[in-house]
């Protein structure tokens, strides 16, 4: 296995795998009901709340790390899925730190770490967070609103 491909060999992530399957049918669904910035998240504390404890049972573990970005003005992240058996999945993604207005630079790159942590722990897992509204039931009356021809696109 190498650093570029950690794929390369997938024989040797047999029990990773079967493990993160087995955790994958587990999950619950994760709602997006924190605000912020102009928009709904599920934020990093109940993300890790509804995903450790299953990742837990199947012997699977997510670390993360800040680290520093590949470019002046980025922050990264270094997130580790590693099981019981030793084997593991590492990946490093880095993103720009935007400024917001009375943030102070250093509160924006924490900002900009808990993103990308909340981020690569919801794909590590396979997970994508659903609007509140998306998770009520619509009246049988009731279709989705778009443009264009009878199949809204």
């Amino acid at each position: 296995m190498t650093k570029d491909d950690p794929f390369q060999d997938p024989v040797e992530l047999s029990a990773l795998f079967t493990a993160h399957l087995g955790a994958s049918t587990e999950f619950e669904t994760i709602t997006k009901d924190s605000e912020g910035f102009g928009y709904n998240y599920a934020d990093l504390g109940q993300v890790r709340r509804m995903t450790a404890p299953v990742l837990a049972k199947w012997g699977l573990t997510i670390l993360q790390f800040p680290t520093t970005g590949n470019a002046p003005g980025t922050v990264g992240v270094r997130t580790i899925l590693a099981h019981s058996s030793g084997e593991r999945l590492e990946e490093t993604c880095s993103i720009r730190v935007s400024e917001h207005k009375g943030m102070s630079f250093e509160q924006c790159a924490g900002t900009a770490i808990t993103y990308l942590r909340r981020y690569a722990w919801l794909g590590v897992c396979g997970l994508a967070p659903e609007d509140n509204d998306a998770a009520k039931p619509r009246p049988n009356n009731s279709k989705p609103q778009g443009k264009g021809g009878s199949n809204g696109w």
